[in-house]
This record gives C-alpha cells, structure tokens and sequence, in this order.
C-alpha cells in the first residue's frame, strides 16, 4: 500500500485538493491555486519529495516567485520552462511586469503553509520546516487604509454617467453596450451602495435570492451554483433600502423571473466556469470608476469602496458597531457576541440602513430591465 512518505509533493497535492474539496473545505479556485503552487513549489525547489523539504526552501520560493514574471501561468508553455529560462525571461521586462504584490505573496505562502500542514497530517513530515510567518510581508499602515471610502463628490460623479441618466456626451454611452451591460452596470453599484455587499455577492445574485414578498424586502447572500460566500458571517439577510425598491429593483427582478433567468445579471457568466461574475463585471466597472473618479487607483478606491461608504455613513450616524457587521457580514468580536448573539432583526438593520445619505435621488425609476 502506498504511504503518505512514499507519495511526491504534487500526487499528495492532488489528493489533498480532492479531499478538502469533497468536505467543502476549500473552493475549486481554492485548490487549483494550491495544486500551481505545489508545482511551482517543485519546480523552484528541484525536487518532489516532501520529507526533503526545509525551511530554506519555502525562503527560495518566496525568493523566486519576487523574480518571475507577474504573467507567469497564464501562458501553458510556462509549464516546460526551467525556473532559470523565466527568470532569464523577466529581466528583459519592465519592472512593473515582474514578480507580484504583496499580498498576493502572502497568499501564496499561505496556502503553501496550508499544504504543507496537511502533508504533515498525513505522515509526510518535511525535513525541517518552522512555518512561513517571518516571510510574510507586513501591512503598510491601518488595515482601514487599504481600501478607502468613496467621498459622497465620488458617489455622486458616478452616479451622473450615462448608465443611469441619459446622456450621451462623457465616453461610456459609445464604450460599453447598454444592451449588453445595461443591467448589471444599472444595478450592481446602486446595490453595493445600500447594501455593502461584496462584488461578488451581488454579481452572483439569483432572483430567488431578493425577497419581497416578507413584511421587510430584503436580500439573502448565501452560496448558490455560481458563487460562494466568503465565511459564515457572509451568509446573511440585508433589507432592501426604500431608494432600490423606488428605483424599480422589484420589476427588474420579476422580469427575470418571467425571462426564466437563474442569475440577474446573466451577461456576466463567462464561457470558462472559472472566471467569476465579478471579474467580467469589473471590466465595464473599471471604465465607469476611471471616468468619474480620475485618481481611484492612486487614492486606493475600488468598487469595494461602497462598502467603506455605507461602513463609514453608518459609523457617522451613530449606528452601532454589532448592526453594522451584521449588516455588511462581518464576523463579530469576541465569544459572547459571536455565539450568544443574534443577528440583528431587518428591522433594526432598515432603520439603520435608513440613516444614510441618499444621492440617487436624481436617477429615475426603471420599469424594465
């Protein structure tokens, strides 16, 4: 029978992948990241044998990936490169073109960490091996910093392009078909920002999944065919502000329910089942952002920045901290509030979405999609 020490690093990668896989434990994005970074893990090392990993490995590896070129993968002829012919290859490019961020390094050693922590648990203990902590990279600044809020200036020139009101002199009306994009681009920022919802959350929505039928209209964010939440926290009800449902979110919806359409946003599935929604929403997303806000990217604002907006107006408004995490799936601080807490009511979370600041009033309903 074969054992755990007699398995390479890529095969017990496999197996693993499977496994966590089959208990729900990780995504499929999960572990096809993990099964390139076993390969890649390999490759640097030259070697497939977990009892010879060190420590000095995992440093060679960090070491490496800092060197190769940022589109290392995407080609398959990647695959039968030498480390040295990819390196070799980076230096003939631009900086900005080699090795990747920082915290896309810290991924990278996490789930490295992850497989080889699993490796150990099934009897393949590496030769030496301390953990990846010391070659993590350190954040620069609050974690608050990293991603900024939308100032209500922002809100407001997005919110003034041409996928909500008509006009036809600012470079979108031409860039981006109506007819193709027009629902997803419509409603997804305007439910990022009364809701706080992630991107993927709401590109990922199903009409099953919108509620207006309870005494409190509301949205529920769970994992559906097409995506999966973020944590347990995630997995929650968040009502629907009055300004969605009086710009005609509840027609939309039933037109897609009439249309037979198991996702709202239909135009964002793509041909290959790994691409997420949110990744081909974010190519029309990024035109809107750099047109209305110029400097986005050097001032850290994303789409993600509704949902500091909607954290931040709540925060200014008094809404306590508990209300605010419910309502934006986050997990809460400490055993008591975690496990004897419950979430709270859509009530209470309605009055506390209510106390924000309105700046679509200028949009006009949509009767259709």
């Amino acid at each position: 029978t074969e054992t755990a020490a007699s398995t390479s690093i890529v095969e017990l990668a496999d197996r693993i992948c499977d496994e966590q896989m089959q208990l729900s434990e990780w995504t499929e994005k999960t572990a096809r990241q993990v099964r390139s970074i076993a390969r890649l893990f390999v490759k640097v090392v030259g070697h497939d044998d977990p009892a010879r990993v060190t420590q000095a490995d995992v440093g060679r590896y960090r070491t490496t990936v800092l060197r190769l070129p940022k589109n290392y993968g995407k080609s398959p002829a990647d695959a039968a490169r030498s480390i040295d012919e990819l390196i070799d290859r980076a230096k003939g490019l631009p900086a900005a073109e080699v090795g990747i961020g920082g915290s896309t390094l810290n991924r990278h050693l996490t789930q490295l960490d992850r497989l080889i922590q699993l490796m150990q648990g099934h009897g393949a203990k590496p030769a030496d091996y301390e953990g990846v902590a010391k070659l993590r990279v350190r954040r620069k600044g609050r974690a608050r910093e990293e991603r900024n809020r939308f100032s209500n200036d922002d809100v407001s020139a997005i919110f003034s392009l041409s996928p909500w009101v008509d006009r036809a002199d600012d470079d979108l009306a031409a860039a981006i078909p109506r007819e193709a994009f027009g629902r997803s681009l419509f409603w997804a920022p305007l439910i990022a920002l009364y809701t706080g919802a992630r991107r993927e959350e709401i590109c990922g929505l199903t009409p099953d999944e919108i509620d207006f039928a309870s005494e409190t209209p509301h949205i529920r964010f769970e994992a559906n065919e097409r995506r999966r939440v973020k944590n347990d926290a995630s997995r929650r009800r968040v009502p629907l502000h009055p300004e969605l449902l009086r710009l005609g979110l509840a027609g939309f919806v039933e037109q897609c329910r009439r249309e037979g359409e198991k996702v709202l946003f239909p135009e964002l599935v793509a041909r290959s089942a790994r691409t997420p929604m949110g990744d081909v929403f974010d190519g029309h997303w990024t035109k809107v952002r750099a047109l209305a806000v110029p400097d986005a990217q050097a001032e850290r604002k994303s789409f993600h920045s509704f949902r500091h907006w909607l954290n931040d107006e709540m925060k200014q408004a008094g809404v306590r901290e508990e209300i605010r995490r419910d309502i934006l799936g986050h997990a809460g601080q400490g055993t008591n509030e975690e496990r004897y807490s419950n979430a709270a009511s859509l009530r209470l979370m309605l009055d506390a979405l209510g106390q924000v600041s309105v700046l679509t009033g200028h949009i006009a309903a949509r009767s259709m999609a």
